[in-house]
């Protein structure tokens, strides 16, 4: 009887021990490149903060000082503002002036340890433009989970947005809606053992055409190494994407500002019926479908949506 207790003593602490032993370690393999000066020296542009215990942002500035300023805000994957790869050349061609910064936990910026609310994104976006310290109003442009601090700051600032450009919106509903992903441990257990070694597919599995999409794999494959991924993304999910910006969104629409919405035929995320919950909040939006495009469909159809972009720009200047 002593030594079956002893044994059953032995498993419940050596269980729980092992299990640790192993996710850390497992931890350390997936994420082995730590954020720190090393990994910063990578990075293109310019940073917004203290790199030594502040919560940084990294940005890129281009084209003429005195052209319209357009804001990119890219969305949740890792890769950051690389999403625009195909898109602000066309922009400076035009003439504009376009700024681009990676949201925390997200390209260069700070793997915050903080909880990814709305409220974090939304201050990161609203300092943001207060330290360009803008003369004229800003078109914002927002992809996928960046819609949502976008239309948060529209809607509390009128008066310095020009035109709202939402791609590929995540704003009204969370496509995540896992209950184990709301239980402690065992979220972070899945996170490790599940989630991030499906990761770069589940991704990659957004696209209408995916086997073409090679250089946005290699960014996510780059990105998802580096320390912190993991919780940025468990913290994004049962943060901000579980909120919804349909009230700031009413505001948008009653301020008449002018808004455009772009989305992939073929986004796994947003629909026809997701575009039509936007019309019924914003009567005046403007929308365009993207054919043979999935999620992040300024990246994989760039020809097509920067036409749109471009159109719906210079009419805002008329």
């Amino acid at each position: 009887m002593k030594n079956s207790f002893k044994i059953v003593l032995i498993l419940l602490i050596a269980t729980p021990t092992f299990i640790w032993g192993v996710y850390y370690t497992s931890r350390l393999i997936q994420e082995p490149t730590p954020s720190d000066y090393k990994f910063l020296r990578n990075a293109p542009g310019k940073f917004l903060g203290k790199l030594k215990g502040g919560d940084y942002t990294h940005y890129q500035i281009f084209g003429p000082d005195t052209g319209k300023p357009i804001i990119l805000i890219h969305g949740g994957g890792a890769a950051g503002s690389y999403v625009w790869t195909f898109n602000f050349p066309a922009l400076l061609k035009a003439g504009y002036r376009v700024y681009m910064y990676d949201l925390y936990g997200r390209g260069y910026s700070k793997r915050v340890d903080k909880p990814h609310t709305l409220a974090l994104f939304s201050n990161q976006l609203s300092t943001f433009i207060d330290s360009m310290a803008f003369t004229r109003p800003v078109s914002l442009v927002a992809l996928s989970l960046g819609a949502m601090p976008a239309i948060d700051y529209a809607s509390k600032n009128p008066s310095k947005i020009s035109e709202l450009i939402l791609v590929d919106p995540a704003a009204l509903n969370s496509p995540f809606k896992n209950k184990l992903l709301k239980t402690p441990i065992i979220n972070k257990l899945m996170m490790t053992f599940y989630w991030h070694p499906k990761s770069i597919e589940k991704q990659m599995n957004e696209f209408y055409a995916p086997s073409k999409m090679v250089g946005y794999r290699d960014r996510l494959a780059y990105f998802s190494t580096i320390e912190g991924y993991e919780d940025a993304n468990l913290s994004t999910w049962l943060g901000i994407l579980s909120e919804n910006v349909r009230e700031q969104l009413t505001i948008v629409g009653k301020n008449n500002t002018s808004t455009t919405l772009i989305f992939g035929e073929n986004d796994p995320y947003f629909s026809r019926k997701s575009a039509a919950e936007f019309h019924k909040i914003v009567p005046k939006i403007k929308e365009f479908s993207i054919p043979k495009a999935g999620h992040i469909s300024n990246y994989e159809q760039p020809k097509l949506v920067n036409e749109i972009l471009l159109e719906v720009l210079k009419e805002s200047q008329n």
